[in-house]
């Protein structure tokens, strides 16, 4: 095995990702894969082309290899918890969010992908607490106030819903005005 030679192969893939060119990019991981096997950065990067190109099913697959070989992999679990909760599989994208919680419970990129993954599954009750802790780490993010506001109102909690959509407004005012009404000829 020339691991310099499924470097380069993953760096071409690399690069063909980054112009858009996913069954490209995802040519050259194979390649690469077939020089090093064990490779864990490009079996993810293979399974990023994988999922832009719609395969689901082998971009799951792929995640999952990368999570066997190295089970901490943050990015490889935030990513098929998304996916499992998209393709519907709520057992499974439930079992990876509570994993993702458990491993990085400080990391706001882990509690997006937690937050996102109950609501795709509408658990809005379960998104409450890592939506919570998000924004008391981060207190100007106003898509995530926004959202926590919906998340009180849909519990029932008008006075927390306000708060939280008062803080979404203040950090951007211009979402205050309703669009206008489309014209009539």
């Amino acid at each position: 095995m020339d691991s310099r030679l499924a470097e380069a192969w993953s760096g071409l893939g690399v690069i063909r990702a980054r112009r858009g060119q996913a069954a490209e990019a995802l040519e050259a991981y194979t390649t690469a894969l077939s020089l090093d096997p064990e490779s864990v950065r490009t079996r993810y990067n293979m399974a990023l082309a994988l999922e832009r190109l719609g395969r689901t099913a082998r971009a799951i697959e792929a995640y999952r290899a990368v999570l066997e070989r190295e089970p901490s992999h943050l990015a490889a679990r935030r990513q098929l918890a998304r996916l499992y909760a998209r393709s519907v599989d709520r057992a499974k994208a439930l079992e990876e969010a509570a994993k993702l919680e458990r491993m990085a419970p400080g990391d706001p990129e882990c509690l997006e992908a937690v937050v996102s993954v109950y609501l795709s599954l509408e658990s809005y009750r379960e998104a409450l607490p890592p939506l919570e802790k998000l924004v008391s780490m981060r207190p100007k993010d106003a898509e995530a106030l926004a959202t926590l506001a919906e998340l009180y109102a849909r519990a029932g909690d008008a006075a927390k819903a306000k708060a939280c959509l008062d803080k979404a407004l203040a950090l951007r005012p211009r979402a205050r005005s309703a669009p206008a009404e489309p014209s009539t000829p």
